[in-house]
C-alpha cells in the first residue's frame, strides 16, 4: 500500500505523546461538563416562561420573618395573590431592610406573575441575582 497525495501515512507517535494527548482531551472534556453543570438552568426556565407576559396584581402580606442564613439573615416575606380566574397563589420574596420593615401583615405588595406559570411569581423589589436580572432585560429587547 502506498501514500498518495491525500492520504499521507505518518510514524507512529510517542507513548508519553499518546497519553499526553488522550489525558488532554480527557480534561477539556471533564471541564466543558463541569461548566455544563454550572449553568443556571433554573433561572434561565424562569426567566423564558415571564419573557412570555407578565401581570401585575397587588398581593396581600400574611407573614413577615427574619431567616437566618449562612450569608446573613435573609429578610422574608409570604404573600398571597390571585389569578384573573381566580385562583389564589402563595409567594416567598427575599426584601431589602428599608422595605421589610416598612411592610406589615395587611400590606399590599406589587407583584408581577407569567402569564403562562401563574405560579412563578416576583415583587417587584425583591432582592434578585443580579444575573437573573440582566438576562430578564436582555429577553425584553
Amino acid at each position: 500500500m502506498t501514500a498518495d497525495q491525500f492520504h499521507r501515512t505518518s510514524p507512529v507517535r510517542p507513548l508519553p505523546v499518546r497519553l499526553f494527548r488522550y489525558a488532554l482531551g480527557l480534561a477539556f472534556t471533564a471541564g466543558f461538563v463541569w461548566l455544563l453543570t454550572q449553568i443556571p438552568y433554573d433561572i434561565f426556565r424562569q426567566e423564558r416562561a415571564r419573557a412570555m407576559g407578565e401581570r401585575l396584581v397587588h398581593a396581600t402580606v400574611f407573614e413577615k420573618k427574619a431567616v437566618p442564613d449562612q450569608d446573613g439573615t435573609l429578610l422574608v416575606i409570604s404573600y398571597r395573590y390571585y389569578d384573573l380566574s381566580g385562583v389564589e397563589y402563595i409567594g416567598v420574596a427575599n426584601m431589602p431592610e428599608v422595605l421589610w420593615k416598612r411592610l406589615q401583615k395587611g400590606s399590599k405588595v406589587p407583584v408581577y406573575y407569567a402569564r403562562s406559570k401563574p405560579q412563578l411569581s416576583r415583587v417587584r423589589y425583591m432582592i434578585e441575582p443580579e444575573f437573573q436580572k440582566r438576562l430578564r432585560d436582555w429577553l425584553r429587547d
